[in-house]
């Protein structure tokens, strides 16, 4: 058993891995560990051990205080074409606002937050067409919160490896 299984499941992760589970297993291309550029592969086991499931993700620090602000998590679920987003916000943002989504200069994406937990915040999103095709092609996602007093910021998201990770998911 590698070292990463012994961490908590991530919400994508603990998914995953059921719908796995259910579905009787899929075969993997992407390993444990796998860095495509500011992505990295994460492999997570089944609850009864006997399937292992992989989704790429990217911690976003803030640029000063080298603080963890967010994680993204892409993944696929058995027998669907489109991949799901799992973004982990920290505790504390405002949640009517929910999360919004752009990449580069493109459509701007509102998005519910879903759950909050110890860990953070989260919010989930079906990359589907046309999200997905600039996620593929762009160079940048962001990802934009409010706090409880309703100030905005925007967390950068690097999309350089996204495609090559995404693209060993299946």
């Amino acid at each position: 058993m590698c070292a990463q299984s012994r961490r908590p499941l991530t919400v994508l992760g603990y998914a995953l891995v059921l719908a796995v589970a259910a579905s009787g297993g899929v075969a993997l291309a992407a390993k444990e560990g796998e860095v495509f550029k500011d992505w990295k592969t994460r492999c997570e086991r089944s609850p009864d051990g006997s399937q292992e499931v992989c989704h790429i993700a990217q911690l976003i620090k803030d640029p000063e205080s080298k603080r963890d602000m967010a994680q993204v998590a892409v993944g696929y679920f058995p027998a669907s074409e489109d991949p799901v987003a799992i973004v982990t916000l920290p505790l504390g943002v405002h949640l009517p606002s929910g999360l919004q989504l752009q990449v580069d200069e493109g459509e701007k994406i509102r998005v519910p937050i879903e759950v909050c937990q110890p860990g953070g915040c989260q919010a989930g999103v079906n990359l589907k067409s046309p999200l997905k095709e600039a996620m593929l092609k762009g160079v940048t996602l962001k990802l934009t919160i409010h706090d409880p007093a309703g100030n905005a910021a925007t967390l950068p998201v690097s999309l350089s490896g996204f495609t090559a990770g995404l693209g060993s998911l299946r």
